[in-house]
């Protein structure tokens, strides 16, 4: 027998979260957007949905909370929104979004409705997702500089600037007003989506952001979300 009481078996330290990165992104023309195969519980998705259309309602998919959604005025008033959900369930992988849709171009018979779909995977499952309201500005001229206050938020987080118009074109960031660059960006056709990943330890940065005057209703808006595991 031994001299000494058996000790009971040590617990590993619970890990916090400590680095996010970009799990996969997708895009869509269309009302619906599919999600990503793989997603887990405890990863976060961004929804950015554009339709054009002065009528056009906002919809926004069922278990996602809406974020931020401004449009300019006139005809081509254009819808620009963003959504947020944290993932409750490995089996949302390959499901089906349905979203805002645009109405109908009259010049060019197209539909204009642009989606893009962000979801960034932790070290560990993300449980708490917190947006931070941000800016916004829209014109039928050439918008102003919008100045996001980043620099105040506590990391782990993500940013983002996100810009849009009626054009069918691709629609770019405005050098050399955009700054910081962007971390990466997803676009497609006049929807673009930048962001940057802010890991535990890093210093945000207040975040500029400008685009071009492609045409009527440009749009841009800037937020970001902190996040805990």
């Amino acid at each position: 027998m031994s001299a000494f009481p058996l000790m009971p078996p040590m617990m590993p330290p619970y890990d916090i979260l400590r680095t996010v990165e970009l799990f996969a992104s997708a895009t869509s023309l269309a009302e619906t957007i599919t999600m990503p195969a793989g997603v887990r519980a405890g990863d976060v998705a961004l929804l950015f949905d554009a339709p054009a259309g002065g009528n056009s309602p906002r919809v926004v998919p069922a278990g996602f909370t809406s974020l931020y959604a401004i449009a300019t005025s006139g005809n081509w008033g254009r819808h620009h929104g963003v959504a947020m959900r944290v993932i409750a369930s490995a089996a949302e992988g390959g499901t089906t979004l349905t979203g805002s849709v645009g109405t109908v171009d009259s010049g060019t018979g197209v539909v204009n409705s642009r989606k893009i779909l962000l979801v960034f995977r932790g070290n560990v499952p993300i449980r708490s997702a917190i947006y931070v309201p941000g800016v916004s500005t829209g014109s039928s001229n050439n918008p102003s500089t919008v100045t996001l206050n980043s620099g105040a938020g506590t990391p782990p987080l993500i940013l983002w600037g996100c810009i849009s118009t009626t054009t069918h074109s691709t629609t770019p960031f405005e050098t050399p007003y955009t700054t910081p660059a962007f971390g990466a960006e997803v676009a497609i056709e006049a929807l673009r989506v930048g962001y940057t990943i802010v890991n535990r330890g890093g210093t945000p940065l207040n975040q500029a952001v400008d685009m071009l005057d492609l045409g009527s209703s440009n749009m841009i808006t800037a937020a970001y979300v902190t996040l805990e595991g």
